[in-house]
């Protein structure tokens, strides 16, 4: 095996969140990643709401002699974010380090493993039946690409599952959000809404979800509301099925660094240990 020189390195971005499982979660997911590459420095960091920050995670990287920065974001989508926030951070930290060059990876938005990972989520916990409605529930954003990729993420689903019909709602900052959604598919006689938490971790987004679901379902007796659940359930226990989400950031990251040099997808690719 190819060992690193130390020119190389991966920074792993979460949101941040203030749930406690929510943030063992993201960090179940950083460690199962950085153990991929045994070789090459990894640092796990928070956007906001958590420490370490970017910035402290990029100085644990730059003082192991990385002179090469992968940094990879924990987002499905590509919205402001992905697009603004997490570049500025680290741009921040770089400019006085104009020695040390940095790529992000790209979000996961429509990969294979997240899909099936979505189907996996509905087929274990319901038995659908064609009467079923399904709402993909996103946090949301204010980014017009955001949201087309989310709407992108639910037309695949929705090739996927023809007889049943697939909407797309919102916790905040876009439309349709979920509360309203729920009572208009109520009042055209829906029986059975299934909520799919398009989300990486538990959190304060998926108790939203949780209680407008149960808020809901008490204005309408007649409807069942069921809440299956988010993405990264089971990381902490590494369920087999949710390591999907590993092999997916794993191939982002790969991907990027052949953006680097030819020496940086070299050494991914060589260290990567078979999972």
């Amino acid at each position: 095996m190819e060992t690193n020189s130390g020119s190389t390195g991966i920074l792993i971005v979460g949101h941040g969140t203030r749930h406690e499982r929510g943030t063992a979660e993201f960090n179940a997911l950083a460690a199962l990643l950085s153990q991929q590459w045994p070789g090459i420095p990894v640092a796990s960091c928070f956007l906001e709401l958590q420490t370490p920050e970017i910035a402290a995670g990029l100085s644990t990287l730059l003082n192991q002699g990385v002179r090469e920065v992968i940094v990879a974001p924990l987002l499905l989508f590509a919205a402001g974010h992905a697009k603004h926030d997490i570049p500025a951070e680290v741009a921040a930290v770089l400019q006085n380090n104009p020695h040390v060059r940095s790529i992000q990876a790209e979000p996961l938005d429509c990969h294979p493993e997240v899909l099936k990972l979505a189907e996996f989520r509905l087929k274990e916990t319901v038995d659908l039946q064609l009467e079923d409605r399904i709402i993909v529930v996103a946090r949301g954003t204010s980014d017009p690409e955001g949201v087309a990729a989310i709407e992108r993420f639910a037309a695949v689903r929705q090739r996927q599952l023809p007889q049943h019909p697939i909407s797309v709602a919102y916790v905040a900052a876009a439309e349709p959000r979920l509360r309203p959604l729920l009572i208009k598919l109520a009042n055209e006689s829906a029986s059975r809404i299934i909520l799919q938490p398009h989300l990486l971790f538990e959190g304060e987004v998926i108790s939203t979800v949780r209680q407008v679901a149960a808020e809901v379902s008490m204005q309408f007796p007649g409807l069942s509301i069921l809440t299956i659940a988010h993405l990264g359930a089971g990381i902490l226990t590494q369920a087999r099925q949710t390591l999907r989400l590993v092999n997916a950031y794993a191939e982002r990251i790969t991907a990027a660094a052949e953006n680097l040099t030819p020496e940086s997808a070299r050494l991914l690719s060589s260290q990567r240990l078979p999972f």
